[in-house]
């Protein structure tokens, strides 16, 4: 391909209407005062590695979803068109919002919105990411680490398709003003868990339920570790507090639903979350 040729199909690309699309900004917390400072290039570079990896994965399927990965931030987006386009959306943000660094988690803060998109290998731009950024990064962010969603958007996902039932066990009203609404992506994760493993094969099910607790109760052992480092820092403190608060009901709830697939089976991780929950002081710095 000559030179004109290939500026040609490059214009062709990205000059054009833009797209209905549901996007997702998610940002890693603390990367220049945390994680630039304690880890080596080589742990930080393990991270984004493999963001890469799952970013080739899913340019290469077949569904109409885009990664691209700006510094610490990515920004997923898809064109819902089925049910299926909403659950793989929201599959690949639970994949993206738990990220490890070495034996640590690394804290993640994002919005969700839908609107006018362009979305074309790494550049991305329109009035929907502005949103999403919005709300992630910009005036109507929270402190809390959670991905979060205004009304409207929430309104038009519930209406999509068949979203609304699976929506309300996955996406919370933040507050009693329901203003705006938070993903919770571990609960996701284990619904998918569920609904992939085999039913037939109880032994698989099981180790993969079984798999979802301990990363859960990993996360929880580094979520409290961070609220005795943050002790002294009000702001930093309440962050983890309140993911702490999502932790406990995430567990609450996949302990429900694991007992009811399996009665006679006893969690022992799970339990040692919850009696760990209970013992916690846990008090609120406001």
């Amino acid at each position: 391909m000559d030179t004109q040729q290939e500026k040609e199909e490059i214009f062709k690309k990205h000059l054009k209407a833009y797209e209905k699309r549901l996007v997702a900004f998610i940002d890693l917390q603390g990367f220049k005062d945390e994680i630039i400072k304690n880890h080596s290039s080589y742990s930080i570079g393990v991270v984004f590695s493999i963001f890469e990896y799952l970013r080739k994965l899913i340019k290469n399927d077949e569904w109409d979803l885009k990664v691209t990965i700006i510094s610490d931030s990515i920004v997923i987006s898809a064109k819902l068109q089925t049910y299926d386009d909403f659950l793989y959306f929201f599959y690949v943000c639970s994949a993206f919002a738990v990220p490890k660094i070495d034996d640590s988690f690394v804290a993640v803060r994002g919005g969700i919105a839908y609107g006018d998109l362009h979305h074309e290998d790494q550049i991305v731009f329109g009035p929907a990411l502005v949103d999403a950024y919005d709300i992630s990064e910009g005036k109507r962010k929270s402190d809390l680490l959670r991905i979060r969603m205004s009304k409207d958007t929430f309104d038009f996902l519930s209406n999509f398709c068949e979203s609304k039932g699976i929506l309300k066990a996955i996406v919370f009203p933040e507050n009693n003003n329901k203003d705006f609404y938070f993903f919770n992506s571990w609960l996701y994760y284990f619904a998918l868990k569920i609904i992939s493993a085999d039913s037939s094969d109880a032994l698989l099910r099981d180790k993969c339920i079984k798999n979802v607790i301990g990363d859960l109760y990993r996360y929880y052992l580094w979520c409290n570790d961070n609220l005795k480092k943050y002790n002294d820092n009000i702001k930093l403190y309440n962050k983890y507090y309140y993911l702490l608060i999502d932790i406990i009901y995430s567990a609450q709830t996949i302990e429900k639903i694991y007992k009811s697939l399996v009665p006679a089976e006893s969690v022992s991780i799970l339990d040692k979350i919850l009696s760990c929950l209970k013992k916690s002081k846990g008090d609120k710095k406001l």
